[in-house]
This record gives C-alpha cells, structure tokens and sequence, in this order.
C-alpha cells in the first residue's frame, strides 16, 4: 500500500494497493506487475495493457516490515469510500476494470496549512429537472471534526458507478459496501 495523503494522525486519505503478481493497466498508458524475490521486489513497466511483451525491469530492496517505495504487501486496505480505476476503453465503456490501476479515497479528515478537507460521496443533479447522481466531493471543513462543509467541489467530473468516455476512468463510490454484503452472507450461511 501506497499512501498519497494522510492526516496528522498518520491515517491513510488517499492511497494505492498493489499485489504481488497481479497486473495492473495504466489504461492506454501500459501495465505494471510486482513480484517478490527474497529481499527484493522486483517490478516491470510493460508498453502494453496486459503484462506481456518486453517489459522495462527494476528493483526496489524490501526492509524488514515488508515494504518498499511506502507499499506495505501485509497490509489490508483501509475502509475506503471511493476509488477510481485507470483502463482501456472501448465503445465508450470501460474495460477490465478489476485489474486497472486504483486510487482509493477515505472519509478521514486532513489538515492543508491552516485549513482542513474531507472527501465525501453525495448525490447532487447538475441542473433543474436532472435526475440526482451521486460525485466525490472534497468538501472544506472549520475544524478536524468536518460536521459542516464551508464550501464544497466535485473531486472528480465523472459521476459514481460510470465510466469517463474515451478517458478510462472509472469512479466506484461506496466500494467498502461489498465487505458488508459479503459479512451478512457468511452469517447466512452459518445460521
């Protein structure tokens, strides 16, 4: 894990995961893939979508806590409310978004100089008679608690669960949703 953006408390804003032996696209851009040898990680940038291909190798030496480059392998991601994903597209549609590349968001409040932030989900319609879609806000709070936002912008123009045409972003809002879908069906399932 990779963190972008933490608060004073050291808690993760804004961050990127990667695994050990998954390829991840950068959209139109190329591939990334990590592997683990020993004491080292050994990655390689790929001028093509899928890993394959002569890839550009390098090496990135591995401390005792398992990280490199602030990516820690053990670490499970933190409650997020947001990310998006970089892939290719085609017809307009996003493609192969479970191995795009991913920044995650979380709802933890940060500190800028004197001012402090919080990025948040809310459903909004960009005119009169528009149906309501829901954004990534990044909202400008007083104080750390942020109950009140000051002023408020969209983090991000492509609306939640929609892919940007021709760009290949992809927003996912309420991501961390899924792990209380999957909790109630173990529980299900057990009961």
């Amino acid at each position: 894990m990779n963190v972008l953006k933490a608060n004073d408390e050291g808690d993760p804003v804004v961050f990127e995961k990667y695994e050990y032996g998954e390829c991840y696209t950068y959209g139109i851009l190329g591939s990334i893939m990590f592997e683990r040898d020993g004491e080292t990680a050994k990655g390689t940038v790929y001028a093509t979508t899928d890993c394959s291909l002569v890839g550009v190798p390098f090496s990135i030496e591995i401390d005792e806590e398992d990280t490199y480059l602030g990516y820690k392998s053990s670490i499970v991601a933190p409650f997020h409310i947001a990310f998006y994903s970089v892939s290719e597209t085609k017809d307009g549609e996003c493609q192969a978004m479970e191995n795009g590349y991913r920044t995650y968001y979380t709802s933890s409040a940060f500190r800028e100089g004197e001012n402090y932030y919080q990025y948040y989900v809310a459903e909004t319609a960009e005119k009169s008679g528009d149906d309501a879609a829901e954004y990534l806000w990044l909202g400008s709070c007083e104080n750390s608690d942020c109950k009140k936002y000051t002023t408020s912008i969209k983090a991000f123009t492509t609306k939640c669960h929609e892919c940007s045409a021709g760009v290949g972003i992809y927003l996912e809002c309420g991501a961390s949703s899924i792990f209380i879908l999957l909790a109630i069906a173990l529980l299900l399932f057990f009961f």
